[in-house]
């Protein structure tokens, strides 16, 4: 900001000065305004971001944009990132819980948590209330967007928590798994086509009949069908051929396992 002869303000226009190409990134523009360096990514696809300064971020500059470009999740690239996905997917898929407790069951730090649902609410997708000392939070009934939106959430992230709740009471399972597509989106390797359904691995012995009872429950909640493999206790390590070698070399996503001795 500068003053001129009569003493109003005036903003100098910024001096740019072309840095050339940057790897996979775009095209770098150093700007220089009212004597501070900025550098501006000026063409990453229709999008623009500008950084500062310029001496410390040019040598990062390709990481902070990695790393920004990796944050969009390939499950429902809408959203800015996976994790707020998986966190609005588990508030709006079960029972109330406490920021401490989504933070157990998703993996995600509480600071990144406590930052997501502070979003939500602001926007009105969810509320809170308090028991005693415990913040539990659920979806906000009066929002316009639920309940459509929050079975978008469910379906793209919430397989795990849908069908984690859903296998609970089924006994005789040792072990619950995602595999395939869905597994694969969810794990950060885009397959390059849409997820039609979903890969669930039993390893145990279950009866068959409450197995596909639950799964049929967790069907009607997805809006996708659900292909179901049930394999010996020990598949896992002591199977053998290709469908084996494939599963166990590809991502998937644990949802459950429980001790053999009975822990």
């Amino acid at each position: 900001m500068a003053r001129n002869h009569s003493g109003r303000e005036t903003y100098s226009p910024p001096i740019r000065r072309d840095l050339g190409n940057g790897s996979d990134y775009g095209h770098f523009v150093e700007v220089l305004v009212e004597g501070t360096q900025w550098v501006e990514c000026a063409r990453i696809g229709s999008r623009q971001y500008m950084l500062a300064p310029s001496h410390s971020c040019i040598r990062n500059l390709g990481d902070i944009i990695q790393v920004m470009s990796r944050e969009t999740p390939s499950l429902l690239p809408v959203l800015r990132s996976q994790q707020q996905g998986e966190i609005l997917a588990l508030i709006f898929a079960g029972e109330d819980l406490s920021p401490t407790q989504i933070a157990e069951r998703t993996g995600f730090p509480y600071a990144s948590v406590h930052r997501e649902v502070q979003r939500a609410e602001e926007a009105g997708l969810v509320v809170s209330r308090r028991i005693g000392r415990t913040r539990l939070i659920s979806p906000d009934p009066d929002s316009p967007y639920l309940p459509d939106l929050g079975r978008v959430f469910v379906r793209a992230f919430g397989p795990p928590y849908v069908l984690a709740d859903a296998l609970r009471d089924v006994g005789g399972v040792e072990r619950a798994l995602l595999f395939g597509s869905w597994a694969a989106q969810a794990t950060g390797h885009p397959t390059g086509r849409p997820v039609a359904d979903l890969d669930l691995l039993i390893l145990g012995e279950p009866d068959r009949d409450d197995l596909y009872a639950a799964v049929a429950v967790a069907e009607a909640r997805l809006g996708r069908p659900i292909q179901v493999v049930v394999r010996e206790p020990n598949w896992w390590e002591a199977g053998t051929g290709a469908f084996h070698d494939n599963v166990t070399s590809s991502p998937v996503v644990e949802l459950m396992q429980t001790d053999r001795d009975g822990g």
